[in-house]
């Protein structure tokens, strides 16, 4: 199934820095999910 943008924001505030997270919010939006933080 399809993970919605609001829980994609939300997991990716809640597992990184804030930093980090604008970078990977718009990733999210243009509809790829980030890398784990570890990769």
């Amino acid at each position: 199934g399809q993970v919605s943008a609001q829980s994609a924001c939300d997991a990716i505030m809640a597992l990184a820095p804030a930093e980090t997270a604008e970078d990977d919010v718009t990733v999210v939006v243009v509809g790829r999910l980030p890398e784990p933080a570890a990769a």
